[in-house]
């Protein structure tokens, strides 16, 4: 849990990494003579200082500083201006450039944590979001993150073990729901270590650009892996037919496997809370995050909480044995027991009433109940704990 909780500060760390080496850009231009032409503007001079302002003067903003931190899109929907160029030249990518705007609302808004247990996140990577609007979902915060104990898979090799799903006004007033997803990568070290900064500091006192460009090349070749999707907060859309076929998305196209089990997750994880009764079981307390006397007082997951969530159903030995071959791609055949996915429903004598919202989990099926040893649970069936 704790590594997945702190791909939030990777991801900010890369953020911060990125814009000290733009700022040094923008600062000296004739003397690097590197090929990003850098602002010394907006994130790039003011990016020491958004840490202070995520954790303190985030208490008192009404909105995201999108002048010091960020950017807004434009009326299209595109990240443009000569500060996403400067980022996209010296990463190869856009995809944190908007990253400041969604710990703001996280911050802002929760800073809550939902934790899910393997079994419950299985089970809601099976459950198809088909026919779901988006008035039926009640969201617990506007903006929230969830860590997986399974990182879910992509199409292009990387794996995803935490989401923030958030609500930012991202232009004019146009309000979005965002998904992001961050990679679990075990070289989690994205910071240019101290001793390099000394160095390209000392450098830079001696007109030494040379050597600045080559602590550069040595230190930027690692990107933090993130995707990001946007749609807007429309209660008439269709979850999985418009999600992924009219939002933006900023992030491999060609990773729509790993897209579509993790918004299955974060938004079934949703509508699944929204069944639980107020003191569950299957639903612990908040806890600190951070659980020490003597927090670190510039990291941004200080004062967060967690919730751990789990699923009311528990597997049999039998069952759990297929759904683990179905959940890792094995799949099965049509003599053997194997899961059909579940789906959401409206309430009994609602089902034909359009506007009804789909609150009735029915849950991913095991077929051929006959392929299994005599005492075995079906899935699907509901056990109390």
């Amino acid at each position: 849990m704790a590594r997945a909780i702190d791909r939030l500060e990777e991801a900010l760390q890369y953020w911060e990494d990125i814009c000290y080496w733009l700022s040094i850009f923008a600062r000296y231009p004739v003397g690097v003579k590197s090929e990003v032409v850098a602002p010394f503007v907006g994130p790039i001079k003011h990016w020491e200082e958004f840490r202070t302002y995520l954790l303190g003067a985030v208490k008192n903003s009404k909105s995201f500083d999108w002048d010091r931190f960020s950017f807004l899109m434009n009326e299209q929907g595109e990240m443009k201006g000569p500060f996403v160029d400067a980022f996209e030249a010296t990463t190869g990518s856009t995809l944190h450039t908007l990253l400041p705007s969604g710990l703001f609302s996280w911050a802002r808004s929760s800073r809550r944590v939902y934790r899910i247990t393997r079994e419950l996140q299985m089970m809601l990577e099976q459950t198809s979001l088909e026919g779901m609007k988006f008035s039926d979902v009640k969201w617990p915060f506007d903006s929230f993150v969830i860590i997986l104990d399974e990182p879910v898979p992509s199409t292009i090799g990387t794996k995803c073990d935490c989401i923030l799903v958030s609500t930012e006004n991202l232009y004019q007033d146009h309000w979005f729901r965002c998904f992001r997803l961050f990679e679990k990568n075990d070289n989690s070290s994205r910071r240019t270590p101290r001793h390099i900064k000394r160095q390209v500091e000392d450098a830079l006192r001696r007109e030494d650009f040379e050597e600045v460009l080559k602590c550069f090349k040595i230190n930027s070749g690692v990107t933090r892996g993130c995707s990001f999707t946007i749609t807007t907060a429309d209660s008439s859309e269709k979850l999985v037919t418009n999600l992924f076929k009219n939002c933006k998305s900023y992030g491999p196209a060609e990773d729509n496997g790993g897209w579509e089990r993790s918004i299955r997750v974060a938004l079934g994880l949703c509508l699944y809370l929204s069944t639980l009764p107020p003191k569950s079981a299957h639903k612990s307390g908040w806890q600190p995050v951070v659980a020490t006397s003597k927090p670190d007082p510039k990291a941004i997951l200080t004062g967060a909480e967690v919730c751990t969530v789990a699923d009311s159903y528990r597997f049999s030995l039998e069952e759990r044995s297929i759904f683990e071959r179905e959940y890792q791609g094995g799949g099965g055949y049509q003599v053997s027991a194997h899961f059909r996915r579940g789906h959401w429903r409206r309430p009994p004598g609602k089902g034909s009433d359009p506007n009804a919202p789909r609150v009735i989990w029915v849950r991913p099926t095991l077929v051929r109940r006959d392929r299994l040893t005599e005492n075995a649970l079906p899935g699907g069936s509901e056990h109390v704990l």
